[in-house]
């Protein structure tokens, strides 16, 4: 998982990564992501994501958001146990 936030710097991978979720907060990451790759633009609505900050409520699990959006830390913990944080409807 790869978490940008703030721009007062950039992340750029050259090369192959694996990255199952990208979550991007007002942060500039210049990276090829690869159709398995979950990206999510927590705080704009960027068309190029896979998710943006409006469709957060609607397929995030409801135990990792707040309500001022999703909670970071809780996300992490929930993928680092193995689990999937987007909501199945």
């Amino acid at each position: 998982m790869l978490y940008g936030f703030f721009n007062l710097g950039q992340l750029t991978i050259l090369g192959d990564a694996y990255c199952p979720y990208l979550l991007n907060d007002d942060h500039s990451a210049d990276i090829a992501w690869t159709d398995q790759t979950v990206s999510i633009n927590c705080s704009g609505r960027d068309s190029s994501y896979t998710y943006s900050v409006n469709d957060l409520e609607s397929v995030i699990d409801p135990s990792l958001m707040t309500k001022n959006g999703l909670d970071i830390q809780k996300f992490v913990k929930h993928v680092m146990a193995g689990k999937n944080p987007i909501n199945k409807k």
